[in-house]
């Protein structure tokens, strides 16, 4: 269905197992390739790569039998316009949950919104830690999530992205594996150690609570791994409870 449907089409997924890694081509703008749940039908699919005028709506994204595997969804190189919206993710993830494809690769406009994030890169009975998001781009906006059971929960390399309303909650350095596939154990809602550039950043009305381990934080902005090039980030209205360390830890 990805490689039938014509830029503008809808495919509708019913309930099933698809045990596949899913490329959708782009679409353009103001029509969509996209993807999309029938109704309250559970459809399990390991992995999706995403690109430019792509929308991905509902699905059970999750490869518990090979967790470490492939980024549960991958965002193409330059891609843009892109909405991930109302998915259940467990169970994998390579770089993150959420990636662009490499990292030097630059995306825009990715709206992530209303989804479940938790166990990434692994299982809830294999702990390691791994992150949920990684933002790689400007002008993303990710909203009304729930992240848990992770090691960071958005890693920042951008600007002039949103970051509001989400939940980030019981995420615990002891289900860290010692010399595991991310064995810092350097638990962070929100962390900025851009290698460009990063300006003009919000987050705004999120919850953090249960973050336990003495390496937590909520926001850690380390704007010495740019030399200095990095500023304007706003963190306002947010609610934290029960960390490790530090609420906002500023380098």
């Amino acid at each position: 269905c990805a490689n039938a449907m014509s830029r503008g089409d809808t495919c509708v997924v019913y309930a099933g197992s698809y045990n596949e890694h899913v490329a959708l081509p782009a679409g353009n703008a103001g029509a969509y390739k996209t993807l999309q749940v029938n109704g309250t039908d559970l459809v399990y699919v390991y992995d999706f790569t995403v690109n430019s005028h792509n929308k991905i709506i509902g699905f059970h994204i999750q490869n518990p039998s090979s967790p470490f595997g492939n980024d549960c969804v991958s965002i193409a190189n330059t891609a843009t316009d892109i909405y991930i919206t109302n998915n259940n993710f467990y169970a994998c993830g390579y770089h993150a949950m959420i990636s662009p494809a490499g990292s030097s690769a630059t995306n825009s406009y990715v709206y992530i919104q209303g989804n479940t994030l938790t166990y990434p890169c692994t299982t809830s009975t294999i702990h390691d830690a791994c992150k949920a998001i990684i933002l790689d781009g400007d002008h993303a906006l990710v909203e009304n999530n729930d992240i848990s059971h992770t090691d960071d929960g958005i890693w920042l390399n951008g600007s002039h992205n949103v970051i509001r309303k989400n939940t980030f909650h019981d995420n615990y350095e002891s289900e860290c594996v010692s010399g595991g596939i991310y064995s810092g154990c350097h638990i962070d809602f929100l962390q900025s150690e851009p290698a460009t550039p990063t300006k003009y950043n919000l987050a705004e009305g999120n919850t953090v609570l249960n973050s336990i381990g003495p390496n937590t934080h909520v926001t850690i902005p380390q704007a010495n791994a740019c030399a200095g090039q990095c500023s304007g980030l706003i963190v306002r209205f947010n609610l934290a409870a029960h960390l490790g360390e530090a609420g906002i830890l500023d380098d």
